[in-house]
């Protein structure tokens, strides 16, 4: 699950697994800018230009 970590100040990946309980609030929150799914997306693919770089050694 991804979603802003407040104590980081960034987007971090949080395991489903490793949740041992999880509540549902009434609580809502409002979009801030940087802080969006479409902005982890954004974020994600800057500088995507679809090309892949492939490090080849020889050995």
């Amino acid at each position: 699950m991804v979603g802003w970590c407040e104590l980081r100040g960034d987007f971090r990946n949080f395991r489903l697994d490793r949740m041992q309980q999880i509540t549902l609030e009434k609580d809502t929150f409002s979009d801030e800018h940087g802080q969006t799914l479409v902005d982890f997306f954004g974020k994600m693919t800057a500088g995507d230009n679809g090309l892949v770089n492939i490090l080849v050694k020889q050995r």
